[in-house]
């Protein structure tokens, strides 16, 4: 059988940054990092309401810079934050708020499952399969 606690075990040492938007706009997120000498990007153009994105990440990762932007309308956008780590993490933020108030929030990721501490990776959200959005 399957469990959180069997995934976390295969991945020990990995890393993971998982973005949950609680606020009432659309949101993107971007992240970079470096691996056996090579530049990576991962990208979430569009994570709308009550969606979660779930970045992986190896062992290896440095130099890592997440930025998670608040859309505005379909051409404007403004950052609302950018963290930046020097070596793998397992971490997961909160989206809350509006369009004209909001923020991003560290919260502890749920979970833990008995492995001393550690968080087990978040089950990431699937995309929606509705007339609004492309799947």
């Amino acid at each position: 059988m399957i469990t959180n606690d069997n995934v976390f075990a295969g991945n020990q040492g990995n890393g993971f940054i998982n973005i949950s938007n609680h606020g009432a706009f659309v949101a993107s997120c971007h992240l970079g990092y470096k691996s056996n000498g090579q530049s990576y990007f991962q990208s979430a153009n569009y994570l709308p309401v009550l969606q979660s994105k779930l970045f992986t990440l190896p062992k290896d990762a440095t130099g890592i810079v997440l930025q998670v932007d608040c859309w505005i309308d379909f051409s404007v956008s403004t950052t609302m934050c950018i963290e930046h780590f020097n070596s793998v993490v397992q971490k997961c933020f909160y989206l809350w708020g509006t369009v004209a108030y909001n923020g991003c929030s560290e919260i502890p990721c749920s979970g833990n499952g008995g492995n001393g501490g550690n968080p087990t990776p978040p089950t990431p959200t699937p995309p929606c399969c509705c007339c609004c959005c492309k799947c």
